[in-house]
């Protein structure tokens, strides 16, 4: 489907410069990221994993999303990009908060693989409630209009 990627594009270019100051505000922590890293794949592949792995996903996205041809999967493609967005946001924002205020190191040693869990947990549950609500109300939204999309004019 071809037409504008307007959309698309501000969503992406969100979604990096929220990856830049999680980073960012990740780095600000110095020694202590080891021990308060709350992002299960931390550990496996460090924060050099976890960039390639985002831009990963925003080239699975971008691909995703231009040769999607129902405006359905535009919408939860962006609506999902939107979602990742603000728990970025959150996470950038609470990482600040900490290093203004940091933990000892023996004080961060004592943080748990389920006290990380617990922080996770929240963090998706919190942003996913917004999205199932958007996604229920579009859906809904759906059944009273009936949109279609001039194929001739994009093609």
């Amino acid at each position: 489907m071809g037409g504008s990627k307007k959309g698309l594009t501000i969503a992406l270019v969100l979604f990096v410069i929220a990856l830049l100051a999680d980073l960012y505000t990740t780095l600000q922590l110095g020694d202590l990221v080891q021990y308060l890293e709350s992002n299960p794949i931390y550990s496996h592949v460090g924060l050099t994993g976890i960039v390639l792995f985002n831009i990963l996903i925003l080239v699975i996205i971008y691909f995703s999303y231009t040769r999607s041809k129902s405006f359905r999967n535009r919408f939860m493609i962006l609506n999902m990009v939107i979602t990742l967005t603000v728990v970025r946001i959150m996470v950038a924002y609470n990482n600040f908060l900490i290093s203004k205020n940091p933990p000892t190191l023996e004080l961060a040693r004592q943080v748990t693989i389920e006290m990380k869990r617990q922080v996770v947990s929240r963090a998706v549950g919190l942003s996913l409630l917004p999205f199932i609500i958007a996604i229920v109300t579009f859906y809904i939204y759906v059944i009273d209009h009936n949109t279609r999309i001039k194929r001739e004019k994009y093609e």
